[in-house]
């Protein structure tokens, strides 16, 4: 599955839902893998959710680390929500 543009394997993205758990992010993305889907875009708070819970990524979670700091940076640094935008594209 590709979050954000980056490749992530089945089980990295159930290991990320597990970071997530009881939350609603984390029953997205386990949504996500129980329906297959192929692409998975955030919303900006949760990018944001998602970088605090990778702030010393376990090993496979540095890619994703690294783009959604990318991508939220300029407007963190600029004390304004990020517009990722949010999309979805199933096999």
């Amino acid at each position: 599955m590709l979050l954000m543009g980056v490749p992530l394997a089945r089980s990295q993205l159930l290991e990320l839902a597990d970071l997530l758990e009881g939350e609603r992010l984390g029953a997205l993305l386990r949504r996500a893998h129980e329906q297959q889907v192929i692409a998975f875009a955030l919303a900006p708070d949760e990018a944001e959710r998602i970088l605090s819970v990778l702030g010393d990524p376990p090993p496979g979670f540095e890619e994703l680390r690294s783009v959604l700091l990318r991508e939220t940076e300029p407007q963190r640094a600029a004390g304004r929500r990020t517009s990722i935008g949010r999309g979805v594209r199933r096999a």
